[in-house]
């Protein structure tokens, strides 16, 4: 199990981050956004487990998810090279960059 491959964009009010699993079973860990922050993912390929506190749900490619502000997450893959784009409008997304800093440590 590893850390997926990210990269990040920044449209000037909306920023997110690309997330590439290579196998199922990669893990991004669990995080939260801040305050103020509309945050969604898009599954662009491949499949993917969602935990969070009080639920558990799977979603495939093409589905979108409608996150909370503090609503913590955590995505795993199931199947190989799977890939979600999160998209953040407003409040700088503390927590992601966090977790962000985390997996690019654990990359190099």
């Amino acid at each position: 199990m590893a850390e997926p491959i990210l990269k990040k964009f920044d449209m000037g009010g909306i920023s997110g981050t690309i997330y590439t699993f290579a196998a199922a079973g990669d893990t991004l860990p669990m995080h939260n956004h801040a305050p103020g922050a509309e945050h969604i993912s898009i599954v662009g390929n491949g499949k993917f487990k969602i935990i969070g506190k009080l639920q558990e749900i799977e979603v495939i490619a093409g589905q979108v998810v409608d996150f909370r502000p503090n609503q913590s997450h955590e995505f795993i893959a199931l199947v190989d090279n799977s890939l979600i784009i999160n998209i953040v409008k407003g409040v700088e997304c503390i927590a992601l960059q966090k977790t962000n800093r985390y997996i690019k440590k654990k990359i190099k």
